[in-house]
């Protein structure tokens, strides 16, 4: 029976349902998050978009901002992305059914689709909205076409050239299986042919395609810009994104490839082995050697990552499903049974860990940062609103929150001294030239001062701009730990935990790998709150005893913190040396005043 386009739609539809964790920040930064800036009229548009530098192009967030167009939900235009990138990821998978229903036939099928929908790395990110999620899809088009021979590879070439405007990278591979293919014809005299049936046309085919990308890049940087020649020359020739983490020239063959496919690495390895061996004979002998190509072409790069071969992912499919295949009908034989149906013992442990990776990775691993948001949505900051005291672009930002209000974070555009890293070095400095009006808890010292900027353009986004106090920060939890003062100086300036939110199990911080990682609300406390504490405190008759006695005021006013408890700082004002009041610090640039106190003032 042939698997229904309709039950692979339903399946990545509940899929992208059930995700609720973070993986890379690209994830929500360079798709809904611009796309919503241009529908909406307010987003954040990271360093990238800068017309100085230019690495993006606009074909993936302009498929989110049409979505976008219909949607005006804050759940919907939080997670409509998602469950539109599941639905084109479904029609990767029926082509990944129908290239190999056309190798091997409704058993071949069958096993691969087996190993593409049980996959934990294709579970975890197919669904997530990266270009390279769209890469997949369009490579699981493009190898279906071409397995279908002559006559269909001419659209193979043009779901490659859209690949390839969405991720230049892509071109590697196209390049390499064009030259195989030029080998392959010219050893059996049919180079001519070649050229004018395939090449010359595929040729003109995907320079059209990568004329129109260019043409709307250019219309909207407002000048002729070349976003793939940007892209490469940054990544690659210039080795730019190795400011986000290096690694080994073999990564993505040893680390990379055990990481991702788990449990199916020795039949990827057999099936690889059997397409190699028919080099010039086998149907995917070609596509095999274009993803050689462009995994050398990536490993040029000292930056990596596990998603960078998720386009690769209905090739893998294809060949763990050969190899699986072939490693049950061996079992069945050993085990003197006819060669039909299934080992159970050996898909127990080829599946159960995908399945449990999957669970973890999907459901709670690294789910912090969307529940800050959840929670953000339910209970929504007021005109003052929101700012992060995170790694940059830890957490989604407007596009899962849907709210026109302020949101700002320590921006991390690259060059030496960011404001993300001089924070990390004085927070309370950095804390006092941001928020010039917030009451201080302890000597700061100087701002680490400002590096160079990448490029003269991106000098505003290292800027330690002043700004009035926020109505809501979140936190990442261990800088509270590591930084005890910057908790008192959120409670010296009213603010309340109002909720911690675990991330997962472990996680790369800012300082260093930690494990049980989480975020932490906190909110201004309102006039209410206040005056509340304040009546608490005169009740329960908190006495202060005398401040003055063993130190000498530098002005007739001195402000002092006092505790009780877990509660949050409050404020003691004396005048002189006999009058004090209470009052509780306000996040507009004032306090609210309470009743005089009663006794001596002083220390606790």
């Amino acid at each position: 029976m042939r698997l229904s386009w309709r039950w692979l739609l339903l399946f990545r539809l509940l899929n992208a349902s059930l995700l609720r964790t973070s993986f890379t920040p690209d994830e929500y930064w360079q798709g809904p998050e611009v796309a919503h800036a241009w529908v909406y009229g307010y987003g954040h548009l990271t360093w990238e978009w800068q017309p100085c530098v230019a690495l993006r192009g606009v074909l993936h967030p302009g498929l989110f901002a049409v979505l976008f167009l219909f949607l005006d939900s804050p759940a919907l235009v939080a997670y409509g992305p998602r469950l539109l990138q599941g639905a084109i990821a479904s029609v990767g998978d029926a082509a990944v059914y129908r290239a190999a229903e056309r190798l091997g036939g409704p058993s071949a099928a069958s096993w691969t689709m087996a190993v593409h929908l049980g996959s934990w790395f294709q579970l975890y990110c197919l669904p997530r909205t990266y270009s390279s999620s769209l890469e997949a899809v369009l490579f699981a088009l493009a190898l279906e076409q071409w397995l279908r021979g002559t006559g269909a590879r001419l659209r193979s070439v043009g779901f490659g050239a859209v690949a390839v405007a969405l991720r230049p990278t892509a071109a590697g591979y196209w390049l390499a299986l064009a030259l195989y293919e030029v080998v392959m014809a010219t050893r059996q005299g049919k180079l001519q042919r070649l050229v004018w049936e395939f090449v010359l046309p595929g040729f003109l085919l995907a320079a059209s395609v990568l004329a129109l990308s260019t043409l709307l890049d250019s219309l909207y940087y407002g000048e002729a810009t070349l976003v793939p020649w940007n892209f490469l020359a940054f990544n690659l020739l210039n080795d730019g994104s190795a400011l986000y983490g290096s690694h080994a020239w073999y990564w993505y063959a040893t680390e990379g490839l055990a990481v991702t496919l788990g449990t199916y690495l020795p039949f990827f390895l057999a099936g690889a082995f059997l397409a190699f061996r028919s080099l010039g004979r086998a149907a995917l002998a070609g596509p095999a050697v274009g993803t050689v190509a462009a995994l050398a072409l990536l490993s040029l790069a000292s930056h990596k990552e596990y998603r960078f071969l998720l386009p690769f992912f209905p090739l893998f499919s294809l060949l763990s499903g050969a190899g699986l295949q072939r490693c049950n009908d061996a079992c069945l034989r050993r085990a003197g049974k006819a060669a039909v149906g299934v080992s159970w013992p050996l898909l127990s442990v080829v599946f159960v860990p995908q399945v449990v990776a999957a669970l973890l990775f999907c459901v709670v691993h690294q789910r912090g940062a969307e529940g800050v948001m959840s929670h953000l949505r339910a209970q929504p900051p007021g005109t003052a609103g929101v700012f992060f005291l995170t790694h940059c672009h830890s957490t989604p930002f407007y596009s899962f929150l849907h709210r026109e209000v302020p949101l700002a974070y320590l921006d991390c555009s690259p060059g030496t001294g960011s404001p993300q890293s001089r924070f990390f070095q004085r927070p309370l400095a950095v804390l006092g030239a941001l928020f010039p009006e917030a009451v201080p808890v302890a000597e700061s010292g100087a701002v680490p001062p400002a590096g160079e900027p990448l490029r003269p353009c991106l000098a505003e986004r290292s800027a330690l701009t002043a700004r009035a106090l926020p109505e809501v920060f979140v936190v990442w939890a261990s800088l509270l730990r590591k930084e005890e003062l910057v908790s008192q100086w959120l409670g010296a300036n009213g603010y309340e935990l109002e909720l911690e939110i675990q991330d997962g199990i472990w996680s790369e911080g800012p300082y260093g790998v930690e494990l049980w990682p989480s975020f932490r609300i906190y909110r201004a406390l309102t006039r209410a709150d206040a005056n509340e504490r304040l009546l608490y405190l005169r009740d329960y008759k908190v006495l202060v005893e005398d401040v003055q006695k063993d130190r000498q005021l530098e002005s007739s006013l001195q402000t002092e913190n006092v505790f009780l408890g877990n509660k949050p700082i409050l404020f003691l004002q004396t005048d002189g040396m006999d009058q004090a009041k209470w009052s509780v610090p306000r996040r507009y640039g004032h306090r609210q005043e309470g009743r005089p106190c009663q006794g001596q003032l002083g220390p606790r």
